[in-house]
């Protein structure tokens, strides 16, 4: 819970940054929900419907936008090829090694939270290019910052997933793990 409140609060500063980069003569100003609507300006005198009742053929529809957006990321993304090729990896590694249950969830966090940040990643990008096409100064170090932490949860990715299978791959190749100098501090 405080983690996505983090996250939240991060990803609003970031948005705050970038529209506060944008000079105002340049911003276009509509509802942040124009998108959505049928016509850019709600009709006058109608409200609108923001939280109606539960329908489950709403939900199968958001689902499918969901599953869009991660297929276009694939479809569109150089580096989500590589998240995809590092994922088949580790995995069909995993498989191979058959690695217990309680190492599959360390597995599945990293590969999910690599995707988690690639995808929030893109669509920065993405929302970053359509409030400023042209070249800004702001825009890219945002950017980059958003790559970086991409960057960094692959290189925790790696690390918990060469933690995760190395005794597995220890043992298939014969391989004492405490004669290695870093499990020399457990004798």
């Amino acid at each position: 819970m405080v983690c996505c409140a983090i996250l939240s609060i991060l990803l609003a500063g970031m948005a705050w940054l970038v529209r506060s980069a944008i000079p105002s003569a340049n911003r276009i100003e509509r509802s942040p929900l124009s998108w959505r609507l049928a016509s850019p300006e709600p009709v006058a005198g109608k409200k609108l419907q923001c939280c109606g009742s539960f329908a489950m053929s709403a939900r199968l529809r958001s689902i499918s936008f969901a599953i869009d957006g991660l297929g276009r990321m694939l479809r569109n993304e150089h580096n989500a090829w590589i998240h995809l090729t590092a994922t088949i990896v580790i995995v069909a590694v995993s498989v191979v090694l058959e690695i217990r249950y309680a190492d599959w969830r360390w597995i599945i966090i990293s590969v999910l939270w690599v995707w988690f940040a690639e995808a929030i990643n893109t669509a920065f990008e993405h929302l970053c290019d359509f409030i400023s096409p042209e070249k800004n100064e702001s825009i890219r170090s945002a950017k980059d910052i958003a790559a970086g932490a991409v960057l960094l949860s692959s290189m925790a990715a790696v690390l918990i997933g060469a933690l995760t299978l190395f005794p597995y791959i220890a043992s298939e190749m014969r391989i004492d793990p405490a004669d290695l100098i870093l499990c020399r501090a457990t004798k």
